[in-house]
């Protein structure tokens, strides 16, 4: 996702220069150390997700009858 993407570059890039783990950066933050692996599960996902959407509405355009006016 567009607004994901970047947020995870900035707590990675933040934790290598703090030279901690997201993992440790998470616990102290969130009190949960897995918030990054879902995160980034979470983003594949949806990128497959919607892939799968772009893929089916170009194969499966409305007919005209089926356009709102």
């Amino acid at each position: 996702m567009q607004q994901i993407d970047p947020f995870i570059s900035e707590i990675t890039s933040y934790c290598e220069r703090a030279r901690i783990s997201p993992s440790t950066l998470c616990v102290r933050v969130l009190g949960n150390s897995r918030f990054m692996d879902r995160l980034r599960r979470k983003l594949e996902k949806m990128d497959d997700d919607m892939k799968k959407l772009s893929v089916y509405m170009a194969e499966n355009p409305p007919e005209k009858s089926q356009v709102s006016q």
